[in-house]
């Protein structure tokens, strides 16, 4: 996919990092105990400790941030899929791959018609 199609998994993955992470900044600030929720999920004493810490709330949104990368990818992913299913529908979107194929397309019909060229100039030059 990133082969094809980063022109679009890379605003993707940036607008959803900024929507999870500012999703985290306002859940800690308005109260909800998000450390208690990891520490029923099962998550490790060591970052339950760490987010009991005196951190800020950007450094707990940040750890929040991290911890959920597993899920936070697969939403870049699913993003993208279907931003890119819908550009397709559309026709405002080609694949890296396509875009190559028809530039190497373009090249060789030119290149054909500028060998052409110079096998006329020959034959004229040999009359």
């Amino acid at each position: 996919m990133m082969k094809d199609y980063w022109y679009v998994l890379v605003p993707v993955h940036v607008a959803t990092s900024v929507v999870w992470f500012g999703g985290f900044y306002l859940l800690l600030k308005s109260g909800v105990d998000i450390v208690g929720f990891l520490h029923r999920l099962g998550a490790s004493q060591a970052i339950v400790d760490y987010l009991n810490s005196d951190a800020g709330y950007l450094a707990l949104s940040y750890a929040c941030y991290k911890i959920a990368s597993p899920f936070r990818y697969t939403v870049t992913v699913a993003g993208t899929s279907v931003t890119v299913g819908k550009l397709k529908d559309t026709g405002y979107l080609k694949s890296s791959s396509d875009i190559r194929g028809n530039i190497k397309d373009k090249y060789n019909e030119k290149k054909e018609k500028i060998e052409d060229r110079r096998e006329e100039k020959r034959k004229r030059k040999s009359l």
